[in-house]
């Protein structure tokens, strides 16, 4: 599911996504690992494995930033601050 999300948000906000997830037991929590990083085209560039200690590197480029934003024309309309207004409307609903 995680990584199912990472390579949609990276898709659709034409940015890089990175998930750091531990691996092990604490506190009767299970923790799988599979940590990974997705570029802004939606396209995976590293995977740890399931269940094992890792550390994945990768280089974030921002000319991939640039190129994702050129192919994928839906974020010209975007409105930062419309969606700043909505999100900050929400923390202060929920901070009651």
């Amino acid at each position: 599911m995680w990584e199912l999300m990472g390579e949609a948000i990276s898709y659709f906000s034409t940015a890089f996504v990175v998930y750091c997830n531990r691996v092990g037991f604490e506190d009767g929590k299970a923790f799988a690992g599979g940590s990974f990083i997705f570029g802004p085209s939606g396209r995976r560039l590293v995977k740890a494995p399931e269940a094992e200690e890792d550390l994945v590197l990768a280089d974030l480029r921002l000319e991939d930033i640039r190129a994702a934003r050129k192919r994928w024309t839906f974020l010209r309309d975007d409105r930062p601050e419309v969606i700043l207004r909505s999100l900050q409307r929400i923390v202060r609903d929920h901070e009651d």
